[in-house]
């Protein structure tokens, strides 16, 4: 029953994971490099030119980690670059936030309503962090392979 239960949570995690990863970069490409430019701009650590050159790498690098994540191929891999990825993610919240203030609009999933702050979007993208190691680190079952049942130490 264990085994059941893991594999499924490792399903939901990829698949939450690359839903929002889709969901991010297909928002991103629709709001045409606007809030993702001052986003990545606001971090200060490209030039504006560069800026803009990331803003429209961005939304594309999004939707290939999406499927990839939901492909199911090579799982702990594409955790691990999810994971670097939002950690990246976070840190530019962090520095946009220190610059333009707490309470801005993140610019994650720019097309769903509601406006996410800064704040949200480091809280969302921590749980997604958490989400990811744990796909990275866990080892996948196997379709056949079965948890071992502890040996009961009274029966000594």
């Amino acid at each position: 029953m264990q085994v059941r239960w893991r594999r499924i949570a490792r399903v939901v995690g990829q698949t939450l994971l690359g839903f929002v990863f889709l969901v991010a970069g297909s928002g991103k490409l629709l709001d045409g490099n606007g809030i993702t430019r001052e986003r990545i701009s606001g971090t200060g650590w490209l030039t504006s030119d560069r800026a803009l050159a990331a803003a429209r790498v961005l939304p594309w690098t999004e939707l290939a980690l999406a499927c990839w994540l939901i492909s199911g191929w090579r799982p702990r891999t594409a955790a691990a670059i999810c994971a670097c990825v939002l950690l990246v993610f976070g840190l530019g919240l962090v520095r946009i936030g220190d610059r333009i203030g707490w309470g801005a609009e993140c610019g994650c999933l720019v097309h769903l309503p509601g406006k996410a702050t800064i704040i949200t979007g480091l809280i969302r993208n921590a749980l997604l962090f958490a989400i990811s190691v744990w796909l990275a680190i866990s080892k996948p079952l196997s379709t056949g392979e079965t948890v071992p049942k502890m040996q009961d130490e009274s029966a000594d």
